[in-house]
């Protein structure tokens, strides 16, 4: 990082919630449209289309591995159908060695674009002119899980705690380190509030008690939901685990990054290389 910043402060962080189709890749555009930053996308399911065509825009397609044949399914089958889950729990997993985990922190490490094969070196070092987006954390969830133990088919519980703990230990540092602006998109689940007996919803990732810790590492975590035709931003959803830093709170914003990124000058933030 550069020894001078004009900036007091760094990029504002937002996470993205909301269910398929709510608008919220689409809201990336904002971000280069409505804000006049670069942006960069780590895809991690294929929807760089959404983008591409926009300027100042780059991304990464982070690639799954997909088993030749259908010899995979076909062992998972058989396992499922001749063990019960004492044996799936304690057996290793098949497919192993799938790395995509990795190659997500030697992007961070050094971002090469693909679809200009173009190096923009270490994300760490970039500036407020920048912002870095992940899309998204389910599928990232699944890339941890198979890094640990391929396509096992019942982890155990300590499996459960490690992949949880990279999820979690991945996510803080990447907050923490960067001074760029930051984007991470999550869809959501449910579950039941034991205190209050009603439905809460939160990011969807490995386990149960990981999901609701998240939207605290983020200045703003946002329900992005759509109204027939019409896209909004809810700060204060009732059945969401949300949070609202540079957003003011409101269950009917317009989706753009503007309102934050003026929110987020007007505490002394500033554009910069």
């Amino acid at each position: 990082m550069p020894e001078a910043r004009t900036s007091k402060i760094p990029g504002f962080h937002t996470l993205l919630e909301g269910d398929s189709g709510a608008g919220k890749t689409t809201a990336l555009r904002t971000l280069v449209t409505d804000c006049g930053l670069e942006l960069f996308t780590i895809f991690t399911e294929p929807s760089q289309a959404v983008i591409s065509d926009l300027p100042n825009t780059h991304f990464y397609f982070v690639k799954p591995t997909v088993a030749k044949g259908w010899e995979t399914l076909h062992d998972m089958g058989t396992r499922v159908h001749s063990f019960g889950p004492d044996t799936l729990q304690k057996a290793s997993g098949t497919n192993s060695g799938q790395k995509q985990f990795l190659e997500i922190v030697e992007t961070l490490n050094n971002f090469v674009c693909s679809c200009h094969g173009q190096s923009f070196g270490d994300v760490e070092g970039w500036g407020t002119n920048r912002v870095l987006a992940l899309d998204g954390l389910s599928r990232f969830s699944d890339y941890v899980r198979a890094l640990m133990v391929g396509d096992k088919t019942l982890l155990t519980q300590p499996e459960w705690g490690i992949g949880m703990n990279v999820i979690h230990t991945f996510i803080r540092q990447v907050v923490e380190k960067l001074w760029c602006h930051l984007v991470m998109i999550a869809h959501l689940e449910y579950e039941k509030d034991d205190t209050t007996g009603t439905m809460k919803r939160f990011p969807r990732t490995l386990g149960r008690k990981l999901g609701p810790t998240l939207p605290e590492m983020f200045n703003d975590a946002v329900l992005v939901e759509r109204n027939g035709l019409t896209f909004i931003w809810n700060s204060i959803p009732s059945d969401t685990i949300a949070r609202a830093g540079f957003l003011p709170l409101n269950q009917k914003l317009s989706p753009t990054f503007k309102t934050i990124i003026d929110a987020w000058k007007a505490k002394g933030g500033v554009v910069e290389s």
